[in-house]
């Protein structure tokens, strides 16, 4: 592996699922970055379909969390960068990082000490009703992590539904110009970066559009759109562009080149 390291926090979902910390640790490790990874909570198939989530308890991610970081620390060659995922739900079951309020005070306790670079992946936050405690789990994800988030990488829909829950709504996007402007809104609660990314499917010319959107301390936003082979309509390319991110930014790449480096690289995968 070359230099370079990523914590990934999130659900351990197994090894064959396309979301969770197993399915972030391939797209890193692909990018010959080496990584560790932190169950927040393991979600497990019930009678072959459904999936069953049990939370780590508060002491135990402390001791995962601290355990983790102490290991990487042994390498001061090291650009260390922390992945929080979330990957919403599987069958019902809901996993991530960020969905239980304990696990945010517990990660949000131990972010100003980590002193490492913070990738936030909100890929499909939103996309269903959660138990009450999601709106004190938002409120406090607000209050104490995205503050300390360096890069947050948000679909269009997620974007706009943490800005409703965070008290700054904005009407959805007409074009590439209002996506900027939520990209920029969405700095005002904390993060450094803001990445909006979105993914069309073109399945008669079977081909996929990726495009994005990349709001930071520069004066204007940067926009790129690409265009990948996809013959057989596969849906999801985007869904790894978070690890991508972190991966580049673990070999010591600057934001503003680690993101459409992350892209291209997601671009090249679907080629092969």
């Amino acid at each position: 592996m070359s230099s370079g390291h990523v914590l990934v926090i999130g659900c351990a979902a197994g090894p064959a699922s396309p979301f969770g910390i197993e399915a972030d640790s391939r797209a890193i490790t692909s990018q010959q970055v080496s990584v560790a990874a932190v169950a927040t909570a393991n979600a497990t198939r019930r009678n072959g379909e459904s999936y069953q989530t049990v939370q780590t308890t508060p002491e135990g991610l402390h001791a995962e969390l601290e355990k983790a970081i102490s290991q990487s620390d042994l390498d001061p060659t090291n650009c260390n960068v922390v992945k929080i995922a979330n990957n919403g739900q599987l069958n019902s079951a809901y996993t991530g990082a960020i969905l239980d309020p304990i696990a945010i005070r517990v990660i949000a306790d131990m972010l100003p000490s980590m002193q490492r670079t913070v990738v936030l992946d909100m890929e499909r936050w939103f996309h269903t009703d959660m138990d009450p405690s999601r709106d004190d789990a938002l409120a406090a994800f607000c209050s104490h992590i995205l503050p300390h988030t360096s890069v947050l990488c948000a679909t269009v829909d997620d974007a706009l539904s943490l800005l409703e829950h965070a008290g700054a709504p904005v009407p959805p996007p007409r074009g590439i110009p209002d996506i900027k402007l939520i990209g920029i809104t969405l700095r005002h609660l904390g993060p450094t970066y803001v990445v909006i990314k979105q993914e069309f499917v073109d399945e008669g010319e079977g081909v996929t559009s990726l495009q994005y959107v990349l709001c930071g301390p520069q004066e204007e936003p940067a926009y790129d759109r690409l265009r990948c082979k996809n013959p057989n309509a596969v849906a999801g390319a985007s869904y790894s562009a978070a690890s991508a991110i972190a991966a580049h930014l673990a070999k010591g790449v600057d934001a503003p080149e680690a993101v459409p480096a992350a892209f291209t690289h997601i671009q090249k995968t679907m080629t092969r």
